[in-house]
């Protein structure tokens, strides 16, 4: 069932995976006061600030190129009061998880939510393409595909790193959150630390309380064939809606 899953509150390493990717391994900031793009936090890497004062991601960051990187362990800063740590500290805001017309579970808000704001990490097992694969032909494409989440990233040299989150086993309530399209939420991904990806759900607009949480699966979802096989009918119910979840049927591009 959708509830036969052990509880996690951050991403960890799955099978294969090496545990020191989840380290915090990251030079820190020695900053002593704001860390801010305005007094060259070391961890800033964008001309504008990840966070606001408030906390929700700045207007225009989630389209900047630049490394989100949030202050970790390693930084001089004091991690309660420093403004550049929002994912770090997990769910603020009030949500539920509860039945979606169409859809099965899905995960609503409790209380009325400011774009920019952040609402839960996508946790999982991180695991390699193999995996993915060997859970495939082990748990079904439709089963799998449901929760998938892949991480594409160009790295030194324009070289592409593919992460793969899979959180059917092991994971925390952002596995369920359901496909729109016309999403509230949008995928974001940032470091605490670590070489491995933090995947963080954000406001994209204001969103009232009682709203379904969704986000776009074809955004970061695993590139498959037009084939039939695995497609399952979008029920988002949106004027834009494409008819189809995005297919996710294997890991090899």
């Amino acid at each position: 069932s959708q509830m036969d899953f052990e509880y996690i509150a951050c991403t960890v390493a799955g099978p294969s995976i090496d545990p020191d990717l989840l380290e915090c391994t990251m030079e820190g900031c020695d900053c002593d006061g704001d860390c801010s793009a305005a007094s060259f936090c070391a961890c800033i890497r964008s001309s504008i600030d990840n966070y606001d004062e408030e906390g929700r991601l700045t207007e225009g960051r989630e389209s900047d190129s630049a490394p989100l990187l949030e202050c970790h362990d390693s930084c001089a800063c004091v991690a309660t009061g420093c403004r550049n740590r929002r994912a770090q500290f997990g769910v603020k805001r009030r949500v539920e998880i509860r039945r979606s017309e169409g859809k099965g579970m899905g995960l609503f808000a409790l209380d009325n939510l400011d774009r920019g704001d952040f609402v839960c990490e996508y946790a999982g097992e991180l695991i390699s393409s193999e995996e993915v694969e060997r859970r495939r032909s082990e748990d079904g494409v439709a089963r799998l595909h449901n929760y998938v989440l892949t991480v594409k990233e160009y790295c030194a040299e324009n070289t592409l790193h593919t992460w793969y989150i899979d959180p059917s086993r092991r994971g925390n309530i952002g596995r369920f959150c359901n496909h729109s399209c016309d999403p509230c939420l949008e995928v974001v991904v940032l470091r605490v630390g670590t070489t491995a990806p933090v995947v963080g759900l954000f406001a994209k607009r204001p969103i009232p309380s009682g709203s379904e949480l969704c986000y776009d699966y074809g955004e970061s979802s695993l590139e498959g064939g037009e084939g039939g096989e695995g497609r399952k009918r979008c029920e988002c119910g949106v004027r834009e809606c494409r008819g189809w979840l995005p297919l996710s049927a294997s890991a090899t591009e």
